[in-house]
């Protein structure tokens, strides 16, 4: 949670509470100490072959099974189907990974557009990924971000598992999965693996596909 009333310059770690500062700096500790938050743009990438393999099951062990630092209990997240329902209608976007030099473990970014307030500034989750795709821990800048299992959070980690699978077929030979654009940027079906149904997403707004190791965009319907 961040301070009332207070506008601090500066990290955005600084606008924290003491014991969200705390726990804060405690999850940095396993990408060596780096706030994502103060990475310059250049550190960050979007070629995702190197994006860890997270999986639905490592997002309901996260979300459900996950232990809060704050009550010692596990988080029960009951938004996991606003959050799918999030990644579905295209509101995250913006994907990056940054992996330390030296370090095992990585950091996903993302931006997730208020889908009733457009006009506001995008949120900015982020997780930190183990190489087999476990998520050690999450962050975002909403107001429930240092719960460390909002719906943003969620829909991050919905797209990541999407683009995993994704490009786990596109490796297979079985193309960049059923995403189809048509020209002019009309209105397409994307057919999302995520959430280990292989369901449809017919949501307009902006959905992203494994294709050659970028992120592109498609409309989808």
């Amino acid at each position: 949670m961040e301070k009332n009333n207070v506008k601090e310059k500066g990290p955005y770690r600084n606008k924290l509470t003491q014991g969200a500062k705390q726990r804060y700096l405690e999850k940095l500790s396993d990408i060596q100490n780096i706030d994502p938050y103060e990475l310059p743009a250049a550190q960050w990438h979007r070629d995702l072959n190197n994006l860890p393999p997270c999986t639905y099951m490592d997002i309901v062990n996260y979300l459900v099974f996950g232990v809060s630092h704050y009550t010692m209990q596990e988080f029960k997240s009951h938004k996991s189907l606003e959050s799918y329902e999030t990644f579905c209608c295209g509101w995250v976007q913006d994907l990056a990974i940054h992996k330390p030099p030296g370090g095992e473990n990585s950091v996903v970014l993302a931006k997730v557009l208020h889908s009733r307030r457009l006009c506001e500034p995008p949120l900015t989750p982020w997780v930190i990924l183990t190489p087999s795709g476990q998520v050690c821990s999450a962050h975002c800048t909403c107001m429930a971000g240092v719960a460390e299992s909002c719906t943003h959070v969620g829909a991050l980690l919905f797209m990541v598992d999407a683009c995993v699978r994704l490009k786990e077929k596109a490796s297979a030979g079985g193309g960049g999965g059923c995403c189809r654009s048509s020209a002019g940027g009309g209105g397409g079906c994307c057919r999302s693996s995520a959430g280990g149904g292989g369901g449809c997403c017919r949501s307009w707004g902006c959905c992203r596909s494994w294709a050659g190791g970028a992120v592109q965009r498609f409309t989808c319907r």
